[in-house]
């Protein structure tokens, strides 16, 4: 078994590494994206919660446009272009409007009764429900459905999509420390919520300029680093979903027999 998941996560992350080569206007379109929700904010927090609800569907609306090149990258063989990006807004807008309200509504209401709660709860909902990205943009999937489908996905295969989070998860844990000096609860968390559900990764670069500092060489180098290494890792995860999706534990066992 542990053949077998080497020779998945080694067979994806080729296909991955294929797949960056072809997708790099997706990386520039999550700069140019975490940019807009960055004005986006600014010109609208002084119009309180009315601002806040604008800015819910600026983050709703980019994440589902960035997920279309996510999908182009992973389910095909040619590069994206920018007629690519012109021509897939608007894609899973509704999708993931409804995956916003069902995590965020609950975070924010227990947030504000017992905010203690959420350094265990926000992790759970991470882990049972982390595939959901892929399974919007692969399965075509969407409500109630998509959250009952993600659990039964991690329910079944686990220990390989777990592995590989563990990993990044780590290095995410490491560089923060090795910046702050300290193991900050709240720059985990955070880490937890860049890849899953509330859709982290259009707000990476945001991190970068947390840890390293606004406007310095160092918290802009971490900005940039930061949004290639979600590109990379969400292309990635693309790429094992699909081929946990197409084979079975067994299968995969048979094989590495062979």
């Amino acid at each position: 078994m542990i053949s077998a998941t080497l020779n998945l996560y080694r067979d994806a992350g080729s296909d991955a590494f294929a797949s960056i080569r072809r997708s790099l206007w997706a990386i520039a379109f999550l700069l140019a994206g975490f940019v807009l929700m960055f004005a986006s904010g600014l010109a609208l927090g002084p119009a309180g919660f009315a601002g806040g609800f604008v800015l819910f569907l600026v983050h709703a609306g980019l994440t589902g446009w960035y997920l279309s090149l996510v999908e182009i990258a992973v389910a095909t063989r040619r590069s994206i272009s920018t007629q690519d990006i012109r021509d897939n807004v608007g894609q899973y807008f509704n999708d993931i409007i409804t995956v916003m309200f069902i995590f965020f509504l609950p975070e924010l209401l227990i947030g504000l009764a017992y905010e203690e709660a959420l350094w265990v709860l926000i992790p759970a909902a991470c882990l049972a429900f982390n595939p959901i990205p892929e399974m919007l943009y692969q399965e075509r999937a969407g409500g109630l459905e998509l959250i009952r489908d993600s659990a039964m996905f991690m329910q079944q295969n686990w220990p390989e999509w777990i592995g590989p989070h563990l990993v990044a998860g780590g290095l995410l844990a490491t560089l923060g420390w090795s910046i702050t000096g300290i193991w900050d609860p709240e720059w985990m968390v955070e880490a937890v919520k860049m890849f899953g559900p509330w859709f982290g990764f259009m707000q990476s670069g945001y991190w970068g300029l947390s840890l390293g500092g606004s406007f310095t060489p160092q918290g802009m180098g971490l900005f940039a680093l930061l949004f290639v290494f979600s590109h990379c890792f969400m292309v990635f995860r693309g790429h094992l979903y699909k081929r946990l999706r197409t084979s079975s534990r067994r299968g995969r066992a048979w094989k590495a027999q062979l």
